[in-house]
Order: structure tokens, then C-alpha cells, then sequence
């Protein structure tokens, strides 16, 4: 009972937009599953961090890294973050094949893993590997929109025109139109656009968790507005 309400409150602490609390920390969700359903439906990528006890490593990493400004705001609004202590989860470590801490483990919305390493100690360097992996699962998603597009042959399209001489009616071709622009803003976005702001590419700035976004389906990267 305990653990859902933690997850409950979890998820309103997400969702809260940035502009009512101030970000002095990395949200990390309570547990891994509440984790994954959360990339899940927000269709961003999931960083399970993994630390162990006594290790030196994982506290310059918490020190240099984790407590940065520009940090917190990136992984606060662009990936869905949940640390797991590797020395007392051995099995779970296991199921990512993680030995060492730190190390970082990037997850799909769907569960393929995108990138794992060691985590990086210094702060440029981490933010790098994110933008890594936010190419990654922007190109990603791209690819799934593309494959789940209906593939019409050339005998088929004469066939349908044979069956259905009419012209297709208003909405079937504002539904096309809509998704070729949402194919063509995710192959325009860049790292760093925006007039220098630090926006990950595939995340439409301005997208919010909290507006019709959340649920749409759409495999695209929606930010999630959370300071």
C-alpha cells in the first residue's frame, strides 16, 4: 500500500510544472517498475542509475554531477530517472548486466536497452552521453512511426482506386498532412537550438506532461515540463 501511494506522489511530483517548484533535485521515482510504466507512457528514455555501498565512485558521481543545476533540469524534464543500489539488488543488476558502480543503464519506452556504460564523473561529459542517448531515441521513434505507417503497394493503390473512386474526405488528409509535419519536426531537431537553450533532440520545447500531450500515443519525445 505504501509503495503505490509513493508512486502516486511520485508521479504528481512530475508532473508538476516547473514554474511551482524549483528544482533542487533529480526526481527519482521510488522503484524500477514505476519507472518503466512512466517512460512508458511519456515515451522518453529511462536512466536506471546503479550505485553500491561504499563506493567512492558513485558519491563523486552524486557530488560532481547529480547536484548540478543544468544537470537536475535535463533529466528532470527529458528522461525518467530511478536510481537502484546494485550491492543490495544483485539481481536486478544482473538482469542489466551491471558489475560495476556506478554505472548507467538507458532504457526505450518500450524496453530495448538504447546505452549502458560506466557512469561519467564529470558533468560535460554526462551531459554528453545524454545527448547520445536522446538521438538515439529520437531516431528510434522515428523508425516505429515509419514502420507502422501503412505500406501500399503499387497493384494494391490501383486496386483501392478501382474499389473507391471517391477523393478522400477532409479529415482523412488533415490526418496525413498532421503526420507528415510530426515525421518532419522530428528529423529537424537539434541538440542546442532554441537560441542556445539546452534542448535534447526529438523534445518539442514547450510540451508539457500535463497538457493533451500525456497519453496522445504518439511515438514521439514529449518533454516533460518539470523544471
Amino acid at each position: 500500500m505504501n509503495q503505490r501511494l509513493n508512486a502516486v506522489l511520485w508521479l504528481v511530483f512530475v508532473l508538476t510544472p516547473c514554474s511551482s517548484i524549483a528544482a533542487e533535485a533529480i526526481r527519482w521515482a521510488p522503484d524500477i517498475l514505476t519507472a518503466r510504466k512512466a517512460s512508458a507512457q511519456f515515451k522518453v528514455p529511462l536512466l536506471v542509475h546503479f550505485y553500491g555501498d561504499n563506493c567512492l565512485p558513485c558519491k563523486i558521481v552524486e557530488e560532481r554531477v547529480f547536484t548540478q543545476p543544468a544537470m537536475i533540469q535535463t533529466l528532470n524534464q527529458y528522461f525518467i530517472c530511478v536510481k537502484v543500489n546494485g550491492s543490495r539488488n544483485p539481481s536486478l543488476a544482473a538482469e542489466y548486466n551491471v558489475h560495476r558502480w556506478p554505472t548507467d543503464v538507458f532504457i526505450a519506452p518500450d524496453g530495448s536497452i538504447l546505452h549502458a556504460e560506466i557512469s561519467k564523473q564529470d558533468m560535460n561529459a554526462y551531459m554528453a552521453t545524454l545527448h547520445t542517448v536522446a538521438v538515439q531515441n529520437r531516431d528510434r521513434n522515428a523508425a516505429l512511426i515509419a514502420s507502422a505507417a501503412p505500406q501500399v503497394q503499387p497493384n494494391s493503390r490501383v486496386q483501392v482506386a478501382e474499389k473507391q473512386p471517391f477523393a478522400p474526405s477532409q479529415s482523412q488528409l488533415a490526418a496525413q498532412t498532421q503526420n507528415t509535419l510530426t515525421q518532419n519536426t522530428l528529423a529537424q531537431n537539434t541538440f542546442g537550438q532554441n537560441g542556445g537553450q539546452a534542448q535534447l533532440p526529438g523534445y518539442a520545447q514547450g510540451t508539457s506532461t500535463s497538457s493533451a500531450a500525456v497519453g496522445s500515443g504518439l511515438a514521439t519525445n514529449q518533454s516533460r515540463a518539470t523544471g
